[in-house]
Formats: structure tokens, sequence, C-alpha cells
């Protein structure tokens, strides 16, 4: 007989059994199949790692400060305080607004799972456990220890499909098992703090070590024009890894390179 799957088995086929829907060709699932899924799935993960791409907010902010980057290093970070300043104001204000209990994003989510549990089969199995019955296969919800077999309701902190039917099962309020981290309030008092400006160098108090500093400029070599200001292009980036003995300037600099290089042998040969 072969062993039964048990619940912490449970989140690593889901996430093979989604990777098979998406992948058909099955170069996704060879190449992570290499991998430990502790580093690509976060239901595996040891940790309780928060579901956002820092990378994303990275670009996001350097794509704010693209124009500013040319100005002094002072002006450039007040340039910074400005944009945050009005981000701080407009998210306020938008929360200010909101006067629901979750935060406008979960609430969404909220109606949207609300809806997808509606026709899940639950079954009371005594001491705040329950069986959901979703499709073909059965999940166990732990509503004391906010648990689901699938790993959603205890790595999103907030109620998965199977959360929300035993919760409606057990005639409890949804937004009780939403983590306070999605509270309206909580967005309120977030985003309740204001960035103030930065006073004038005169009004500075600096202890003595730092008055006493020189700062110099990195004495490093500059390239040659002007520094770019976009990224490469795909078509770009093609084009010198195929052809790495073109200069690494772009796809433009490499076809004026030619250019001057079929001349000049259009000029030698004649």
């Amino acid at each position: 007989m072969g062993q039964m799957k048990t619940s912490s088995d449970r989140p690593k086929l889901s996430c093979m059994e989604t990777l098979h829907r998406i992948d058909k060709n099955g170069r996704l699932i060879a190449k992570l199949n290499t991998l430990d899924p502790k580093r690509w799935a976060r239901v595996c993960c040891p940790v309780n790692r928060y579901e956002f791409m820092t990378s994303n907010a990275v670009e996001n902010w350097n794509k704010k400060l693209l124009w500013a980057r040319k100005l002094p290093v002072v002006a450039m970070l007040e340039c910074a305080r400005v944009i945050l300043e009005g981000w701080f104001t407009d998210r306020r204000n938008e929360a200010a607004t909101h006067t629901q209990i979750l935060c406008k994003t979960v609430s969404k989510q909220m109606v949207d799972i609300r809806r997808r549990a509606s026709n899940l089969v639950v079954t009371n199995l005594g001491s705040f456990q329950y069986k959901v019955l979703d499709v073909s296969d059965f999940f166990i919800v732990d509503l004391r220890l906010k648990k689901c077999d699938c790993g959603e309701f205890q790595l999103s902190l907030m109620p998965c499909i199977h959360a929300a039917a035993t919760i409606r099962f057990a005639n409890l309020n949804l937004s009780d098992f939403v983590s306070p981290y999605f509270h309206a309030k909580t967005v309120q008092e977030m985003w309740g703090g204001s960035v103030k400006p930065v006073p004038h160098p005169d009004h500075w108090v600096l202890p003595e070590w730092i008055n006493s500093t020189s700062c110099d400029p990195p004495m490093q070599p500059r390239q040659v024009g002007r520094p770019r200001q976009t990224r490469r292009s795909q078509q770009e980036f093609q084009a010198q890894t195929t052809n790495p003995e073109l200069p690494p300037r772009g796809l433009l600099e490499s076809v004026r390179y030619a250019r001057k290089s079929d001349i000049r042998d259009v000029i030698v040969h004649t």
C-alpha cells in the first residue's frame, strides 16, 4: 500500500498541479525540479515571507527619480522628499474616506472568496476543526489556529475559500479572521504620518565629528558620453548576446559601428 499524503504535502502537490496547468511544454517544471521547493514556492518556505515583489517597488522608485538623477545630491533628495510627501497626503486622504472594516483591496478579495466558497460542502469535526469538500479533494480547516491544509489561510493571513466556507457554515464574521494588518484602521494609521521638509542648513545641529569630516567626491573614471537614461530593449540585448564582438553600447551604436566598417571596407577596396 502507498503512503497516505499528509497535510504538509498538500501545498507542494497543489503547486505542482498549478504548474502542470500553466507549463504546457514542461520546460518550467524541468527547471524548477532541479531546485528545492523551499526556494521558489511560498507555501514550502520554512518562514512566512511577505507576498510582495521588492524589486518592483525599487524599479518604481527608480523611475520616479529618473529625471531627478541629473540634479545635485541635495536637490535629488529634496525631490524624493516631495514625492513621498505627495504619496502620504493622497493615501491618507483616500484612507480617511473608507468606512468599511477591511481595507479596500482586501474587501474586494473577500467578496470574491465568499462567492467562490458558496458551493463547498462543510462538515463539523469538532474542536473548531472542519472538513471542506472541494471538487474531488477535501481540506481540514482549524478556525482556532487559523490554518488550512491548502496553506493559504496561514500564509496570506486572510481566509481562503475553504476557510470562508467554514466561517459561513459556523455563522461567524469573515472579517474577524482577517489579520489586523489589512484593517482600514491600520491603513489609516500607516499613512497618518507626514514627511516634513528639511530645515535650512544654518539650523542643523550636527556632532563635531561630522562637521570635521570632509566628504570628497568619489575618484572613479567617468564614462565617455552622456549617461544612459533608458534600459536596453529586448532587441538590443539579443543583438549583444548573439554577437559579443559588437561594442557594448546597444543596438543603435552597433548599427552605427557596422555602417562605419562597411564604409571603410568600401573605401579600401576602391
